[in-house]
């Protein structure tokens, strides 16, 4: 008999379902949790690096920010960090960024500029305000030039119109007081300015997105009022103290914290001495007598005796008075840190207008001993 074997029926199982892959992708910002805990992430990891600028080494809100202005302006974090300057306490773009940032748009033909230039010399007379003994006061200003004018254009693309920015010339520049503040640059390279200040008003009209409301450090530098000396009564003196608070909010740099006064033992008084026996005299210089000796009498005063306390407060007011108040001033002391402090050669030239060149409290004396600081620390640098 043949037994017939039945095909074992196999019990089909249910087919796992998987749950479709997110394709939603996390972006770093302000607008959700998860956003800015990423970014606070991105930007631990940039702070931690020595390649970028000093402003944002260890400073995570700081290179936060960076990130945000990046992620507007559709730039590398890292090209936002190193043209993101802070001069007299505002952040500027340097132009040389605004340039490329504009060429990097695709809205525009490469930007190119058109300079005429006068052959005649021209005299133009303007005011300034300076600072002179901690006085704003207003100068006359009276400069001869041959002038030059400028202009920025570039295509755009969308409908082939040329466009064009305001002119710039050296006569705006004198007139507006540019061309003659302490160290300008408008006499030495007047057409690298003149190119400069009108690629940043050709961006401020087309393409405002990318400066995003920000002046270029050259604008700063040359717009701001120079700095009002401690003490002054002009506008120098703004929120958190007079012009030395202003000048410390130059480049950022934070004061230390005050070191408290030494606390002065004064020697003791006549009779507490005679108490306490002869070791107790703080000035006596003397060999103490041995065992079998007499122990020292006390001594007349012309053989130089303790003073009293209140003779004692006499002599060190006049030792005061003699020569061991401070050489230097505040402004001068500031400035000296700042200079030794600078990593490379442009922040040193910075530092040295914001706080030596731009600083009416420093002396005739300290300014030359500065130069001197800056001359060494320029050295040091090298090719940094």
């Amino acid at each position: 008999m043949t037994e017939t074997t039945q095909p074992e029926q196999t019990q089909a199982l249910p087919a796992t379902i998987h749950p479709a892959a997110s394709t939603e992708i996390e972006v770093a910002g302000f607008g959700t949790r998860s956003g800015f805990e990423l970014m606070q992430r991105m930007a631990k990891m940039l702070a931690a690096s020595a390649l970028v600028p000093k402003e944002f080494q260890n400073n995570i809100p700081n290179t936060v920010i960076a990130l945000e202005m990046a992620q507007r302006i559709g730039a590398s974090p890292l090209a936002v960090m190193q043209n993101l300057y802070v001069v007299h306490g505002k952040p500027s773009w340097s132009s040389t960024f605004i340039i490329a940032a504009l060429n990097n748009t695709g809205k525009f033909s490469p930007l190119r500029f058109r300079i005429t230039r006068e052959d005649k010399p021209i005299e133009v007379i303007t005011s300034i305000t300076a600072y002179e003994k901690g006085e704003k006061v207003s100068k006359t200003i009276k400069e001869t030039i041959l002038n030059k004018t400028c202009i920025a254009y570039a295509i755009e693309k969308a409908t082939g119109e040329v466009l064009e920015s305001p002119p710039v010339s050296l006569e705006m520049a004198v007139l507006e007081g540019w061309y003659s503040k302490l160290g300008s640059k408008w006499k030495t390279m007047d057409e690298l300015m003149l190119r400069y200040r009108t690629a940043t008003l050709f961006g401020r009209l087309y393409a405002p997105e990318v400066l995003m409301g920000m002046q270029t450090t050259e604008e700063v530098i040359d717009i701001t009022p120079p700095p009002q000396p401690e003490g002054g009564n002009g506008s120098g003196a703004g929120r958190g103290g007079g012009g030395m608070d202003n000048l410390k909010a130059f480049l950022g740099d934070a004061d230390p914290a005050p070191t408290p006064p030494e606390e002065t033992e004064l020697p003791l008084a006549a009779e507490e001495q005679k108490e306490e026996g002869p070791s107790a005299n703080l000035l006596d210089t003397r060999t103490p007598p041995a065992a079998d000796e007499e122990p020292f009498s006390k001594p007349a005063a012309e053989e130089g005796s303790p003073p009293a306390s209140g003779e004692t407060q006499q002599h060190e007011g006049e030792n005061n008075s003699q020569g061991l108040e401070p050489k230097y001033s505040d402004a001068f002391i500031v400035a000296e840190e700042a200079i030794k402090e600078a990593n490379t050669k442009a922040e040193l030239m910075r530092r040295c207008k914001a706080y030596v060149e731009d600083n009416a409290a420093l002396t005739i004396e300290e300014r030359a001993e500065l130069e001197k600081v800056k001359s060494a620390r320029f050295q040091a640098l090298g090719t940094k």
